[in-house]
């Protein structure tokens, strides 16, 4: 047990002992009253007072009784208070989470309380007990942090009770997932650029949360910054069962062969106990398409259940000029909502637009090339020698070319186009990557590793492959990515590229893929007309794959959708001033045009799921679908204990954050006692 104000329970000790115990040593005389006759008395009573003014202190249980509860007042005086490990802390730091599990209705108590509610509860608690003056200008600090993709400082360091305390009840829930190692990193810099870490005084760190985080690599640090940690777990109690059943992934493509059939898949995961039956239903253009009963399997330890579901979508709505809002809706009364919903939106079917450049030598691209180009892009690409590329290369940028692809065939630009690229035989000018040249007479090579797991060349069969010409790939800073497993990461740039091998010869790389700020390119070293690949089914797949991949674009394309993670950029419409971002009506962000910027404005993450409406945004990108899509969120499990600066964290109550006052029980233990003498008192006097 600790006391808080020790110096006011002993101020008050000095001025109270004094004058309960004058009241002992001090008597007023007795006045002489003339009586008739003493029988009425049957017993005389006690005489517990003496003429003098003075007189020694006698044994008296109601003198004991008077002294223990003025002792206990002048305790509560002093506020005492247990549970706090270390004492009270100088400074508090209260991070509060409000991802998308802490939307979760299922807060012990019941009644549809949030674990948001009762972080904010708690929080709202820690802040009365650290508050050591009881009021609004006490000289113990704290500040509020609340966290879910990014963490933000609701306050600075400050004594305001009230403030505090306001910062708190103006958090809003997110549709995030928790980016825990953001709020210490926050922390670290509040305490390093306000002078905290050198201050004397012991420092508190409060996390509320139901510890639901991504795992990383590496656990957050504090670095140098010393301060006491403690975990506040929001939530049901760790292993207990959670229903929810959510939606962690969802898309939709067109048909490669048919743009007008759309199909559409998700994966569904249960962290119930129990199967349970779902109704998932498919609505297009707002109007539902089709329903149906999908069977969710029970978690195991450790996992939710899974289970994909497919719809086909084809009618009027596939052939719309503009794109087209799909949703998927699942018909579940669970712990949380923001996953029940899945928003995407679908361009309609128009060909990609491809630019072609022939080789630097002269003459026309490839014929098989461009018959590969023209079927998988759904029109005839637009061809273009060398010699007419260089001399007017604006023509390739958007908006006065706005080609989706530019495909080079043995043709390396003098400058780095705008749009994707699928180069053959050449390279691209990055400073250390050269695709060099070989002689007719050099022996062929196979393709003899591909990964199959890139997006390039996904359902593409390299085995029988022969390059007749293979030539030699260099890449930045002379270091070839070590590219012998599916696992490896992309090779080091020193000009920021991100370069993965993606197929290897007997001689080295034969593909690479690259992406730098958003924009991918693809590099074959060799030429169509070297190889024998035109003549395998392959070829036009990964024609096709390149399309998508690159330019996301074609009777094949995807269906567009953001999470509540991902930087959302936007083409603003001709002449637009400001791009506004629109949920069920409200606006929820308004992003300037900056006028002679480039037409992508950055628009950020936003925290909430659903179908937003961009005004000022070009007119393919006016409709948003934003979802959560995080397994970790929707699994909506609770930890015990979180690794924090590299320590295990285990749960604690708010008594360990900040000290519990128990003054209120002095008092009522003092106030039981002064009945008790007032009723010995009574008995006493009795005649």
């Amino acid at each position: 047990m600790t006391f808080l104000a020790p110096a006011a329970g002993l101020t008050a000790a000095a001025i109270a002992v004094p004058i309960l115990l004058s009241l002992y040593f001090l008597k007023l005389r007795r006045r002489p009253v003339r009586v008739s006759s003493t029988l009425l008395w049957r017993r005389a009573v006690h005489d517990l007072q003496v003429n003098a003014p003075f007189r020694m202190i006698r044994p008296s249980w109601l003198l004991l009784l008077q002294l223990i509860a003025l002792a206990l007042l002048l305790l509560a005086f002093a506020r005492p208070a247990i549970d706090a490990q270390g004492g009270p802390a100088d400074r508090l730091i209260i991070c509060i989470d409000r991802s998308a599990s802490m939307s979760a209705a299922d807060a012990p108590g019941g009644d549809g309380a949030t674990r948001l509610d009762q972080a904010k509860a708690e929080a709202i608690e820690l802040i009365n007990r650290h508050n050591r003056s009881g009021d609004a200008t006490g000289k113990s600090e704290a500040i509020v942090i609340a966290f879910a993709h990014e963490a933000r400082a609701l306050t600075r360091f400050t004594d305001n009770h009230a403030t505090l305390i306001r910062a708190v009840e103006s958090i809003r829930p997110t549709d995030q997932a928790a980016d825990f190692p953001a709020a210490l990193r926050l922390v670290r810099t509040l305490i390093t650029q306000t002078g905290e870490a050198e201050r004397s005084g012991t420092t508190t760190i409060a996390l509320c949360s139901d510890g639901s985080f991504e795992p990383t690599p590496e656990p957050p640090s504090l670095g140098a910054v010393g301060a006491q940690l403690r975990y506040l777990q929001s939530g049901p109690e760790p292993g207990s069962p959670s229903f929810n059943v959510g939606i962690v992934a969802a898309g939709a493509q067109r048909d490669f062969e048919d743009a007008t059939l759309v199909r559409v898949f998700a994966r569904l995961i249960n962290t119930g106990p129990d199967p349970v039956k779902v109704a998932a239903t498919l609505l297009a253009e707002g109007r539902p398409f089709a329903t149906k009963a999908v069977d969710c399997p029970p978690a195991s330890p450790g996992a939710p259940g899974e289970v994909g579901v497919t719809f086909d979508l084809r009618g009027d709505e596939t052939r719309a000029p503009t794109a087209i809002p799909l949703r998927l809706r699942l018909t579940v009364d669970d712990a949380l909502a923001s996953d029940n919903n899945a928003w995407m939106t679908l361009a309609p079917p128009t060909p990609a637009r491809v630019l072609a450049v022939g080789p630097a030598a002269g003459g026309r691209p490839d014929a098989n090339l461009l018959r590969a180009l023209e079927a998988a892009a759904g029109a005839v690409p637009t061809p273009a020698t060398y010699a007419a590329y260089e001399a007017a290369p604006a023509l390739t940028n958007p908006p006065q070319g706005g080609f989706d692809l530019i495909v080079f065939d043995r043709s390396t630009p003098t400058a780095m186009p705008a749009p994707p690229t699928l180069s053959f035989a050449a390279g691209l000018p990055i400073e250390g990557l050269s695709i060099g040249s070989r002689d007719d007479a050099d022996a062929p090579t196979q393709i003899v590793w591909w990964r199959r797991t890139s997006p390039l060349l996904r359902q593409v069969a390299l085995g029988a492959v022969e390059v007749y010409r293979p030539r030699p790939v260099t890449l930045p800073g002379e270091i070839e990515p070590n590219n012998e497993t599916e696992n490896d990461a992309p090779a080091p740039s020193s000009s920021a590229w991100e370069i993965t091998t993606i197929a290897r010869g007997l001689d080295g790389p034969l593909m690479l893929d690259l992406e730098r700020s958003g924009v991918r390119r693809a590099i074959v070293a060799f030429a169509v007309p070297e190889s024998n690949w035109s003549t395998s089914i392959s070829f036009p797949i990964f024609i096709a794959n390149a399309l998508e991949r690159l330019a996301g674009a074609g009777a094949g394309a995807q269906a567009r959708s953001f999470t509540t993670s991902d930087p959302i950029t936007l083409r603003a419409a001709p002449g637009a001033e400001e791009i506004a971002l629109s949920l069920d009506g409200e606006t929820q962000r308004a992003v300037p045009v900056r006028a002679g910027s480039e037409t992508a404005v950055a628009a950020g993450t936003l925290d909430r799921v659903g179908l937003y409406e961009a005004q000022g945004a070009d007119a393919d990108e006016r409709l948003l679908g934003v979802n959560l899509f995080n397994t970790t969120e929707s699994a909506i499990a609770t930890e015990a204990t979180v690794r924090i600066a590299g320590q295990d964290i285990q749960r604690g109550g708010v008594g360990q954050a900040a000290p519990r006052e128990i003054w209120p029980l002095f008092v009522l233990i003092a106030f039981a006692l002064l009945v008790l003498e007032w009723v010995l008192f009574a008995l006493r006097s009795r005649v």
